[in-house]
């Protein structure tokens, strides 16, 4: 089954890292992605991905299609598509598929409330979810610097049943109150090459490289 799902992106240095033990949930990530052909007039991004989670001891595998409906803008739309999978196909996924991986820790934070404004009103939203993700190197050096993502499907829900569109509301995402204390905080969307240079240089550092005639994890 298709979903969508809608978020915010912001890049962070970890101000606190003890913090980061006030999450609610965390799990430990391995995924590995393949980039598809771009189809389409508008050029949607597409991309295809395994992942190994493991919450509590316990892990689960997954294949996910990943399709951009809207990567250009401060709120990024993705429809995505997933179905559980075995060990071994993700194992063999990754050997012969994988061209980009990545090893992290996810960190789930859920807000009570959070605020937008509104016909000069401010109207509190409840159960925004922040997935924190901290990656490391296989030596096992952690990133001091992290990527938050901002999940406002809930929001975006309530603003429909309002009848009210999103471009109408004024929003100022907040992430300071997180216990890890983020800081240097910037939002992630295309056109800025200064912070595009940043994310790209973060993401050369974490990226796994795919090993020949490797068979393991």
């Amino acid at each position: 089954m298709a979903n969508t799902e809608r978020e915010i992106t912001i890049y962070a240095r970890v101000g606190d890292p003890d913090g980061l033990n006030q999450a609610d949930a965390v799990d430990q990530h391995e995924q590995w992605e393949v980039r598809l052909p771009v189809i389409g007039e508008n050029g949607a991004k597409r991309r295809q991905r395994v992942r190994e989670t493991i919450s509590d001891g316990v892990s689960r595998f997954d294949e996910t299609i990943k399709i951009d409906i809207d990567g250009e803008t401060a709120v990024q739309s993705t429809i995505e598509v997933s179905t559980p999978i075995e060990a071994a196909y993700f194992e063999a996924w990754k050997q012969h598929f994988g061209e980009r991986g990545v090893l992290k820790t996810r960190y789930t934070f859920h807000a009570k409330k959070v605020s937008v404004t509104m016909e000069g009103k401010e109207i509190e939203i409840p159960n925004i979810k922040y997935e924190v993700d901290i990656f490391r190197t296989e030596t096992g050096e952690r990133s001091r610097w992290c990527k938050i993502d901002v999940e406002i499907d809930s929001l975006l829900d309530f603003l429909d049943r309002k009848g009210i569109s999103f471009d109408d509301v004024e929003m100022v995402v907040k992430v300071t109150h997180l216990p890890f204390k983020p800081e240097q905080c910037f939002l992630h969307s295309a056109g800025n090459e200064q912070h595009d240079q940043s994310v790209k240089k973060f993401w050369d550092a974490f990226q796994l490289k795919k090993k020949e005639n490797n068979s393991g994890r």
